[in-house]
């Protein structure tokens, strides 16, 4: 029957909502978790000789298995003088024609699969890709701008968004998050984005004596390891943070090479304008069987380069020689892929293979 009658005002549900709904069903209301606190002072290492020099057991030499050829990156219309930015995915090896700014797909032999455009948005493409990241079937990409996408292995756009401030490198994180190396604000050097764009967490606090010019002393690049770890190296000072799967800095080491190395000189230009010169140290990490790789080179134009091998603790396990001057490292299984000059770019797939196995 129909009540005809004053009604009795609604009362007000409470405004709180737990933690886990809010996240769930409002992520845009949830504040971003800083993690402030420095990391440990850094332990010093100078003119440090691997660990495993005096282990005949640990000694290794890389054997080439596999190289890109000049008339299949012809035959595809890659310039083979630009790639750049190579990561691994599932069965995959992506690096970027900066050329054309086109990702190209290579098979694990080094072959090229496939290439497609890095379209940014419905009718923009990116113009000056700054890194590049795979996990299993995707890629993604951060251009010049700000904008970061990413698209399947067929070159299908799955998403893109903005970010603000200063960046440098990107990983993939194994729950579809992204791990963005970015400068700004200080003294902020990493963040984790949601696919909606939502910044969740930000870590990786250093000090600088020039504040204004710390988004540019503080650049370098990320690995991720098992476990959710995670690394920073920066190009100069040699100095690697490690991070644990919650973002807090668990370890510390600073490096003196045995070559010269002039320290960062930043020059303020104006009000909001900083110029910072640096010899550059670092040029890539990447973490495998638990171990961090990093590829250090004493002159960007004329030496080869190093690839040293940390342990998750900090300590300086083993040192490789490399006969180009590497600008770029993944891996593939246990195989490792190199990008550099020898004395032209090449692409080249080496198998680490024991010396005490050779001789048996």
């Amino acid at each position: 029957y129909l009540r005809f009658g004053p009604l009795e005002p609604v009362r007000a549900l409470s405004a709180y909502l737990p933690f886990e709904v809010a996240s769930a069903i409002r992520p845009e209301i949830m504040p971003v978790v800083s993690i402030s606190a420095p990391p440990p002072p850094a332990r010093q290492l100078t003119y440090p000789r691997p660990l495993w020099e005096q282990d005949s057991s640990r000694h290794a030499v890389l054997e080439l298995v596999a190289e890109l050829k000049a008339n299949d990156a012809g035959r595809h219309q890659v310039n083979s003088n630009r790639l750049n930015h190579l990561a691994t995915g599932g069965d995959f090896i992506a690096a970027v024609d900066l050329a054309s700014r086109h990702v190209v797909i290579f098979t694990p032999d080094l072959k090229i699969q496939r290439k497609w455009p890095m379209t940014a948005g419905l009718a923009t493409s990116m113009q000056a890709p700054l890194t590049l990241a795979a996990r299993n079937d995707e890629v993604a990409a951060i251009d010049k701008d700000g904008t970061l996408a990413w698209w399947d292995r067929h070159g299908k756009r799955q998403g893109s968004f903005s970010l603000d401030g200063v960046f440098y490198d990107l990983a993939l994180l194994g729950n579809g998050d992204f791990l963005v190396h970015q400068t700004r604000p200080f003294p902020y050097t990493l963040a984790i984005y949601g696919r909606d764009g939502r910044k969740k967490k930000q870590f990786g606090a250093l000090t600088s004596d020039e504040p204004k010019a710390a988004p540019l002393l503080h650049q370098g690049f990320i690995a991720t390891g098992r476990a959710g770890k995670a690394a920073l190296a920066l190009i100069n000072p040699y100095k690697i943070f490690f991070f644990s799967r919650q973002g807090t800095s668990v370890q510390a080491v600073e490096i003196t090479p045995e070559f010269q190395v002039f320290e960062p000189f930043a020059e303020q230009l104006g009000e909001n304008r900083w110029r910072v010169l640096r010899q550059r140290v670092v040029y890539d990490v990447a973490w495998h069987r638990d171990l961090l790789h990093v590829l250090v080179s004493s002159d960007p134009e004329r030496a080869a380069s190093w690839l040293e091998i940390f342990s998750p603790e900090g300590e300086f396990l083993q040192r490789f020689y490399l006969t180009m001057r590497a600008i770029q490292l993944t891996f593939w299984n246990d195989d490792l892929i190199l990008l550099g000059y020898d004395p032209r770019l090449k692409l080249q797939r080496f198998r680490i293979e024991k010396i005490h196995r050779q001789r048996e």
